[in-house]
C-alpha cells in the first residue's frame, strides 16, 4: 500500500513505566484504544558513502515485520507543522531481488542509482501498537510505542519513543492535539531527530577510520545482512570511493561471505587476491570479531548502464577474472577436458573484453594484460586440442578403440602440454601477473584514461564495431576460401558474440536472435576448424603417412567440405536483414 504522505509526531518517553501504563488503558481522552499485535522490527537504512539522501532530506529503508514480511520506503521531508513533521512517503512490498521501479524512479531523482546505496544505519524495535478511534467508530491515528537500539559504525544509542502518525484523513493539527493528550499521561518531550538522523550522528567517522575496527565490525555485518557481500552491489559503490578503507571492506565482506554460505576458499576472488600479506592479516584481524547477522534483505540489483564504461567494463573483467580464478583451480585439481575447456571459453571473453578497452585505459597496461592472457590461451589451447582430437577420432571410429599409435600421440603431446601448463600457472610469475591484474579490476579508475563515455555508449559503438568486421566480404566463394580466411571469420564472430554475452543484464534478450545465428556460424566453422586442427597435430605426432591418421583426415576434410556448402546459407543469416534488425534492436534496448 502506499500512502504519499505521512503526517506524524514523535515523543521521546522520559518515564517508561507511565508509558506502560498508558499502553494497558482502553481510552485517551474522548477516544477509545484498540489493540494492534505487537511487531518485531528489523529496519536498515540505506544511503550513499557521501550521504547524498540524507544531504536532501529524503531517506530508504528496508523494514522487515516479524522476522519475514519486508517492506522499501523512501521518504522525503516537508516543512513541518509545529512539531509535527510532514513528509511524502511512498511504500511498496518487497518480494524478489529487483526493488519496485517507483522506488528506482524516486532515487534517480536525486540523482542517486540504487545499486550505490550501502546500509549505513540498522534498527532493531519492539513496536506496540494502539488504533486511536473517534467516536464514529473511524481510526483516525496509529499510537505506538518503541522500544529498541539504533546501531551505526560500531556504536549503539537505546531509544524509547512514542509516535503517534495520522490516517489518511487527519490534519497535522488533530495529530498535536493527539499529542497533547499523550503528554498528559507519558512524561515526554517532543523529538525532533529520526532514528535515521540519530544514527547519522553515530556514524560520522565513517568511511576514513580504518583503526575504529568496531566500526568497520558491524559495518561488514550489516553489509552481509543485506546481501551486499555475494554479488557487485556491494563492491561497485566500495570501489568507487576508494580508500584504502573500502578496499579492506570489500575483502573483509567477500571473506565472510565465503563463510556465510561455507564457501572458504578466498583463491577465487578478486579483492582477496589484490591484497598485499599485511593487509590479509588485517583483514583476519578485522573479521575475528563481527557476529554474521541473522536477517536477510536484498540489495538494489547493479545497474551498468550509465556507469562510465572504464567501470562497467572493469566489472565485467572483474567478473571474468572471478570465474577464470576458479576454473584455474578446477584444472588444478583434474585437468580434465570439461575444466580445461571451461577455463578457455573464459579466457576468451577476458581477451573479448580488452578489445574494448582501446582507448579507455592505458595502452601499455592493456598490451602487458593482453600478453599474459595469451600466453595462458596457449598453453591451455594446445590441451584442449588433444581432447577435441581424440573425440574426434573417437567418433569416426565408433565402438572400435582409437589405434594405439593415434592414442599413444595424443596422450604423448597432451602430458607435454599439460606439464608446460603446470608449471605456468604454478610459477610465481604467473602469480605476479595475476595480483597485477586483480588489483587493476578491483581498483576504481586504474589507468583510465577517460570516464566521460558511459557503457551503452561504448557498447553501441563496440557491437557496431564488431558487427561491421564480421561482415566484411570474403576474398572469393566458400568452396575455395583459405581457410585461414574461415578460421578468421570465426574470431571475428567471437569476438561479437562474447561482447554480447558478456553483458547479458543490459543486452538479453533483445541479442538472442542474433547469439543463435552467431552460434550456428561458430558450430560450422568449428567443423573446418578441426580437420586444421586435426592435421597440425598429427603432423607433430609424425603420423601423417599413417593409415589410422589417414581416415581421420579423410572424414574430417568430407566434413568440411559439406560444411562449405552450407556456410553460404549461415553467411547469408550473419548478414541479412533480419540478423541487422537484432543487432539494431539490441542497440535500441540499451539506450
Amino acid at each position: 500500500m502506499t500512502i504519499p504522505q505521512e503526517i506524524e509526531l514523535k515523543l521521546r518517553v522520559i518515564d517508561e513505566q507511565a508509558a506502560k501504563r498508558l499502553w494497558k488503558r482502553r481510552t485517551l481522552g474522548q477516544y477509545l484504544l484498540q489493540a494492534h499485535a505487537t511487531q518485531q522490527l528489523h529496519t536498515i537504512y540505506f544511503d550513499t558513502t557521501t550521504h547524498t539522501l540524507a544531504r536532501a532530506n529524503a531517506s530508504i529503508r528496508i523494514r522487515i515485520v516479524d522476522q519475514t514480511t519486508q517492506f522499501i520506503t523512501i521518504k522525503t521531508s516537508q516543512p513541518a507543522v509545529g512539531d509535527v513533521s510532514v513528509r511524502h512517503e511512498y511504500e511498496y512490498p518487497l518480494e524478489a531481488t529487483h526493488w519496485p521501479s517507483q522506488i528506482l524512479a524516486q532515487l534517480s531523482a536525486f540523482g542517486v542509482p540504487a545499486h550505490e546505496l550501502l546500509p549505513i544505519v540498522h534498527t532493531i524495535t519492539k513496536r506496540q501498537i494502539r488504533n486511536i478511534v473517534d467516536q464514529h467508530g473511524q481510526s483516525i491515528a496509529e499510537l505506538v510505542l518503541d522500544h529498541g537500539t539504533i546501531y551505526a559504525a560500531g556504536q549503539h544509542e537505546s531509544f524509547c519513543e512514542i509516535e503517534i502518525e495520522a490516517r489518511q484523513t487527519t490534519t497535522a493539527t488533530q495529530i498535536a492535539q493527539l499529542g497533547q493528550l499523550v503528554q498528559q499521561c507519558v512524561p515526554s518531550m517532543h523529538e525532533q531527530l529520526s532514528k535515521l538522523s540519530r544514527g547519522l550522528r553515530l556514524h560520522a567517522n565513517y568511511p576514513e577510520a580504518p583503526d575504529e575496527l568496531h566500526a568497520l565490525h558491524a559495518h561488514i555485518a550489516v553489509l552481509l545482512g543485506t546481501q551486499r557481500s555475494g554479488d557487485e552491489s556491494l563492491f561497485v559503490p566500495l570501489a568507487h570511493h576508494d580508500t584504502p578503507t573500502n578496499r579492506l571492506l570489500c575483502a573483509s565482506a567477500t571473506q565472510l561471505s565465503r563463510e556465510y554460505t561455507n564457501q572458504t576458499n578466498l583463491d577465487s576472488e578478486p579483492f582477496w587476491v589484490a591484497l598485499d600479506s599485511s593487509q590479509r592479516d588485517y583483514v583476519a584481524k578485522l573479521v575475528t570479531h563481527v557476529t554474521l547477522p541473522d536477517y536477510h534483505v536484498d540489495g538494489a540489483a547493479l545497474n551498468l548502464h550509465h556507469l562510465p564504461f572504464s567501470e562497467g567494463l572493469r566489472y565485467q573483467l572483474r567478473y571474468q577474472l572471478r570465474r577464470m580464478l576458479q576454473r584455474e583451480q578446477e584444472v588444478l585439481a583434474t585437468f580434465d577436458a570439461n575444466s580445461i575447456h571451461r577455463m578457455r571459453v573464459t579466457l576468451r571473453k577476458i581477451r573479448a573484453l580488452l578489445d574494448c578497452a582501446d582507448g579507455v585505459y592505458d595502452s601499455e597496461i592493456l598490451n602487458q594484460f593482453r600478453r599474459g592472457f595469451r600466453r595462458m590461451a596457449r598453453f591451455h589451447g594446445v590441451v584442449r586440442d588433444c581432447d577435441a582430437f581424440s573425440d574426434t577420432a573417437q567418433r569416426i571410429f565408433g565402438d572400435v578403440a582409437i589405434p594405439d599409435s593415434i592414442q599413444k600421440g595424443i596422450l604423448k603431446t597432451r602430458q607435454k602440454a599439460l606439464t608446460e601448463l603446470h608449471e605456468l600457472i604454478t610459477s610465481a610469475k604467473h602469480h605476479r601477473f595475476l595480483e597485477t591484474y586483480a588489483t587493476f579490476v578491483c581498483t576504481s579508475n586504474a589507468s583510465a584514461i577517460t570516464t566521460q563515455t558511459t557503457v551503452i555508449t561504448a557498447l553501441g559503438d563496440s557491437i557496431t564495431q564488431r558487427c561491421h568486421e564480421l561482415q566484411q566480404p570474403l576474398p572469393g566463394s566458400f568452396e575455395r576460401v583459405a581457410e585461414s580466411e574461415l578460421h578468421a571469420l570465426r574470431i571475428r564472430g567471437k569476438r561479437l558474440r562474447y561482447i554480447l554475452e558478456c553483458f547479458p543484464s543490459i543486452l538479453i534478450p533483445a541479442t538472442q536472435p542474433a547469439l543463435t545465428v552467431l552460434d550456428t556460424l561458430q558450430k560450422h566453422l568449428g567443423v573446418l576448424q578441426d580437420a586444421v586442427v586435426a592435421n597440425e597435430l598429427l603432423a607433430d605426432m609424425k603420423l601423417l603417412t599413417n593409415p589410422d591418421a589417414k581416415k581421420i583426415l579423410s572424414t574430417l576434410r568430407q566434413e568440411a567440405s559439406q560444411q562449405r556448402q552450407q556456410m553460404p546459407l549461415i553467411w547469408d543469416a550473419c548478414t541479412n536483414a533480419e540478423f541487422n534488425q537484432s543487432i539494431i534492436a539490441t542497440i535500441h534496448a540499451i539506450q
